[in-house]
């Protein structure tokens, strides 16, 4: 009975140990258990990142088993990832092709000898379409031991795609460049291009027989300038005012053209911050003809002031570029429409104000039929009455530059004198048919030209056979 109290507490401690030892083993298991959960989810998440990372591992152990993803699979257009890497050529255009398969089997060996790492690319098959990059190195013994080798498999083919574009649109380029480079050599002008400094590095073959040097090599050397110094200004300080413009420059001038002073028009043009490129071209033609031209138009005019017809010229644009004295006479224009470039309408209008044209009911479409001889390809003739009893002959001659050179003649003296002939005429008729003698003129050719109505009588001849005006035998 003595003993009792103290069994119990002993009892009472072990049961107190036991329930502290189960509480200590639970906790410690919920621990576990809570880092295992932990552990499985860190090993999903890692697993989730690889399947949606842009690379796929491909772990190949030393015995030629291999472990990846199936979206490696589907990649090189096979159903599911084969057990060894021989396996990995599915045939009939699917998977990796033979000679592929044997390329990645060598670099696989040499890196689980040797631990060499490597790189290949591949295009994959016709179904799948992609083009992957492999980087293979020695696994880490934590990741597989024994030598296996870790194969990292990245999908380039967007920029496998893009990279052949810029290589097709480079070879373009090329193409393009020696195409223009043959052009600028073949190019009958000087032709040539400046740097940022303003510095020559490049000329064509015009260039260099233009001044006399022996070689493209030789000018950009020694600097060899083809449009001399002007206004104290050198021709690389013109490129540098166009560049600083960022606008073409393009001036006349004369240069030494292969021993021969020409003129030439220079152009400097700025190239988006490359450079400045420049070219001649040889004018001398041009403004020898331009010279002729104009001497030419001058002679002429001052010939055409000397006719008493008046003429006056308009350009393509229905202005007048000339008008002599007479022309001025006959419409009665101011001496400055010449000067001011009147129109062809305007001179109408003035001309209508002068009372110089026909008394027309609807003068603005009257002016307008007048203005469609610019337009007509054959001259045009008209007869213009006025009201003071003048008779204008109007003769439109349209240009081929679409000018047109109008003539106005007075024909009243000539219509007076044409009309006073037939008055004499019709009279001398008269007067010839009312004598009694039978009278006959013969021209000096011998022909019969008039006679009277006794005429025939008095000879006994057939006065049809008078119509023929025969001759005197």
């Amino acid at each position: 009975m003595d003993s009792s109290p103290a069994l119990l507490a002993v009892i009472g401690l072990l049961l107190a140990l036991w329930t502290a030892g189960a509480v200590w083993v639970m906790l410690r298991a919920s621990g576990r258990e809570q880092r295992s959960i932990a552990s499985r989810k860190t090993a999903q998440r890692l697993s989730r990142l690889i399947e949606e990372g842009p690379a796929i591992p491909l772990l190949v152990r030393a015995d030629g088993r291999i472990e990846a993803p199936d979206r490696l699979a589907r990649w090189i257009g096979l159903e599911k990832v084969p057990e060894y890497l021989s396996e990995l050529a599915g045939g009939e255009g699917r998977g990796l092709t033979e000679a592929q398969i044997d390329t990645l089997t060598r670099n696989v060996r040499r890196t689980q000898k040797t631990a060499k790492p490597f790189r290949m690319a591949i295009n994959a098959s016709p179904d799948s379409g992609k083009s992957l990059a492999l980087q293979g190195s020695l696994a880490d013994p934590a990741v597989s031991p024994g030598g296996s080798a870790l194969v990292w498999v990245f999908d380039f083919s967007d920029s496998q795609a893009e990279l052949t574009q810029l290589r097709e649109e480079a070879a373009r380029a090329r193409e393009d460049f020696g195409a223009l480079v043959g052009l600028i050599e073949a190019a009958p002008m000087p032709m040539w291009f400046r740097g940022a400094d303003m510095q020559l590095r490049l000329v064509n073959q015009a260039y260099v027989a233009a001044v006399g040097a022996e070689s493209a090599d030789q000018v950009v050397a020694d600097q060899v300038e083809l449009v001399e110094t002007v206004n104290g200004r050198t021709a690389a300080e013109v490129a540098q005012q166009a560049a600083d413009r960022r606008q073409p420059i393009e001036r006349i001038l004369s240069a030494t053209i292969e021993r021969a002073r020409r003129t030439i028009r220079v152009t400097d043009l700025p190239l988006m911050g490359e450079g400045i490129a420049g070219y001649a071209v040889d004018i001398e033609e041009m403004e020898e003809q331009a010279r002729e031209f104009r001497a030419f138009r001058e002679a002429q005019r001052s010939m055409l002031d000397q006719l008493s017809i008046g003429v006056a010229q308009f350009d393509a644009g229905h202005r007048m570029t000339f008008a002599n004295q007479p022309f001025h006479r006959v419409f009665s224009l101011p001496p400055g429409v010449v000067n001011e470039r009147t129109s062809f309408g305007q001179m109408l209008l003035i001309a209508r104000e002068n009372g110089r044209i026909p008394e027309v009911r609807d003068f603005p479409v009257w002016r307008n039929e007048l203005t469609e001889w610019f337009q007509r390809d054959e001259p045009h003739e008209e007869a213009w009455p006025l009201s003071d009893s003048t008779h204008l002959r109007i003769v439109a001659q349209p240009l081929p530059d679409g000018g047109l050179v109008m003539i106005a003649e007075d024909r009243t003296e000539q219509l007076a004198l044409s009309a006073t002939r037939d008055t004499l005429l019709r009279t001398r008729t008269a007067t010839f048919d009312n004598l009694f003698e039978a009278l006959a003129v013969f021209a000096p050719d011998g022909h019969l030209e008039l006679w009277n109505r006794g005429f025939p009588g008095a000879w006994g001849i057939d006065p049809e056979v008078l119509d023929g005006h025969p001759q005197a035998e």
